[in-house]
């Protein structure tokens, strides 16, 4: 992607920081961690939470403040360390947009312009549902 967007992967355990742009390597990385694919993504009304649904019916809701958080767009590029504190972050803080993007990623744009994209793959392990 050329409009700024980050991309957070994360392969057996290690941050895989893939800076500005969803490249060939980041889309081959998301494929090779395909399991079964989404059959929906929903946000909720209060774009609070987002909710993932795989078609073998596991399901995984995310809240928009646990994403923002994981946003690689946070992390220093060379260690993968955060750079601001979760403590920071607005407490009223909405999903502006969500899609499902090519390769198997989701796509989120914050109220700021932010975005962040992550691979739905490493949503499904993480399944910290909220």
């Amino acid at each position: 992607l050329d409009d700024g967007s980050m991309v957070i992967l994360f392969n057996t355990g290690n941050l895989l920081r893939l800076g500005h742009a969803l490249t060939p390597r980041a889309r081959a990385l998301c494929s090779s961690l395909r399991a079964a694919p989404l059959s929906r993504l929903t946000v909720d009304a209060s774009r609070e939470q987002l909710e993932l649904r795989w078609v073998d019916g596991l399901t995984h809701t995310f809240h928009a403040l646990w994403l923002f958080d994981n946003c690689s767009s946070v992390r220093q590029p060379s260690s993968g360390q955060k750079q601001r504190s979760a403590a920071s972050i607005p407490h009223d803080l909405a999903i502006e947009s969500a899609e499902l993007g090519d390769g198997g990623t989701l796509r989120l744009i914050w109220p700021d312009g932010q975005r962040s994209i992550f691979c739905t793959q490493w949503l499904r392990s993480a399944g910290a549902p909220c």
